[in-house]
């Protein structure tokens, strides 16, 4: 634990560094690694009567939500509706010029299946519970629904999300790495503070399940009273991909099996003009995009082919050609495997590296605000750079895979440490960014710090102030430094915003 007068050594410091635009390695003494919480720990055991468990939402399409969760026992027919109603605090809410009655019940009906990993893939086989899957339509934005699952007494609730638009203030939470154990449950806790109303965007590796496949169902009870309440937006890692599980794992037309039977993320959405190969029905769990509020989310898949003129490639291509920036000034991209990384660990690998050589320039020339990834589990942010080298009208990149996964902190950093990391420190926590309107938002990392949640870094992005020399069709953001070890309030007021300490 540092003392006080470390703590103001350290934040002065910081703050001598951002003025002269150097990187800072932070010798935060990091936590112990911790094995994966027991079987039979309380947040881990499953229903004892068949109740719907595992229960996690997840945006669909404009106006939807989609509900999944599990039934234990196969052998006993179960009810796949969610009744749903608009919540009683919303009795002001108006669709076009009639009230909506918040107490008149909606019903959705889910669809189920099941999936099975056999002996030589799975310790002792393993047959899933039924996994269910509903989409709740017709949904009023900024509104707050109840729903009960099946037969299920318990009744949940959640927030919809904003009207889209230039200026919708909203804080998105993000992890990666998280697993199960006392750290992850600690981040979990910490998270569920930041997250209110709000949206959590998981990048990648989620359960560390391995192969074990009790470990999907585990983790899965571990962040129900969250993700139940909370959209828990995903993106696969390569803990998702478990090559060798499935019946067709021996032509690995399996990969993915538990993920993606478990998770369902948007469809494909198209934009505006997409080319023709692009139209995909159901969820895509690899790579898809979330219209929210004053953001764009472009999810990415490390894992499946990103090669110029792949699926994937020609989707984002056309989804940045497609963005109007004056109606959606914020644009952020998340994928697992880094893109830059000066962590020993995961060093050049060909999923980040090789995507990286691929797809910055796209990004790049679009103006995407922020990159965020995981698989590398300390915390790095960089200045703002493309192709490796520091670049003022380039991309931010910050690596979160901190969550707190049994393997533990990732270590040593490279020395010396390049031009392009700002900040980076091998500890466990999460994240969140703050839109305040369409000019401003503000970046924060918390570290799991004695039971709290330690503001240990924060950025101010300031679109008002980018660059003359950035000649983007997009209104790039310019980002300011503020490196500290205490919180900062945000104020949607430019006027009351925060000096930044340093400029890029």
């Amino acid at each position: 634990m540092l003392s006080t007068s470390v703590r103001c050594l350290t934040a002065s410091l910081l703050a001598t560094l951002a003025l002269a635009g150097e990187g800072f390695t932070s010798l935060y003494t990091r936590p112990d690694r911790s094995a994966a919480l027991p079987l039979s720990h309380e947040r881990l055991v499953g229903s004892q009567n068949d109740d719907p468990e595992q229960v996690h939402i997840a945006l669909a399409g404009e106006g939807e939500m989609t509900v999944s969760w599990v039934t234990p026992n196969r052998d006993v027919e179960t009810d796949t509706r969610v009744h749903y109603w608009l919540d009683q605090s919303n009795q002001d809410v108006r669709e076009g010029d009639r009230e909506r009655d918040p107490i008149v019940e909606m019903v959705a009906f889910g669809n189920n299946e099941t999936y099975s990993c056999g002996d030589q893939q799975c310790p002792s086989g393993y047959t899933s519970g039924v996994v269910h899957h509903a989409i709740l339509k017709g949904l009023l934005p900024t509104s707050t629904y109840t729903y009960r699952i099946g037969g299920s007494e318990r009744t949940l609730s959640f927030k919809t999300a904003p009207e889209p638009g230039p200026n919708v203030p909203f804080k998105y939470t993000l992890v990666g790495d998280l697993g199960q154990t006392w750290h992850s449950l600690i981040t979990v806790e910490h998270m569920k503070a930041s997250s209110v109303d709000g949206l959590i965007m998981h990048i990648g590796d989620l359960s560390y399940a391995d192969g074990y496949q009790p470990r999907w169902d585990t983790y899965g009870r571990l962040v129900e009273h969250l993700a139940a309440r909370v959209p828990w937006m995903t993106t696969c890692g390569n803990h998702e991909v478990e090559q060798g599980v499935g019946p067709l794992a021996a032509n690995n037309t399996d990969l993915f099996l538990a993920y993606n039977t478990r998770y369902h993320m948007p469809p494909l959405a198209d934009p505006s003009q997409p080319p023709a190969d692009l139209a995909a029905e159901g969820p895509n769990n690899n790579f898809y995009r979330l219209r929210h509020g004053s953001t764009l989310w472009l999810m990415l898949g490390s894992y499946v082919d990103f090669t110029e003129g792949s699926t994937q490639y020609k989707w984002l291509q056309a989804e940045l050609a497609a963005v109007d920036r004056a109606a959606t000034p914020w644009v952020f991209v998340g994928s697992h495997a880094p893109w830059y990384n000066s962590n020993t660990v995961h060093a050049n690998e060909y999923e980040g590296e090789g995507m990286r050589k691929v797809m910055e320039r796209l990004l790049y020339d679009a103006g995407v605000d922020l990159v965020f990834h995981g698989h590398v589990h300390s915390y790095e942010r960089s200045f703002p750079s493309f192709n490796l080298s520091r670049d003022k009208c380039g991309l931010t990149y910050i690596v979160i895979g901190d969550g707190g996964n049994r393997e533990g902190i990732a270590a040593p950093w490279a020395e010396p440490q390049p031009e392009w990391s700002a900040f980076r420190e091998g500890s466990f926590g999460h994240g969140t960014v703050e839109v305040v309107n369409s000019t401003h938002a503000v970046w924060r990392w918390m570290r799991n710090k004695d039971g709290m949640a330690d503001v240990a870094d924060e950025l101010w992005l300031d679109k008002t102030q980018r660059s003359a020399t950035c000649s983007s069709a997009s209104a790039k953001s310019k980002p300011s430094t503020r490196l500290g070890l205490t919180s900062q309030s945000t104020k949607s007021n430019k006027s009351k915003l925060p000096r930044s300490l340093a400029t890029e």
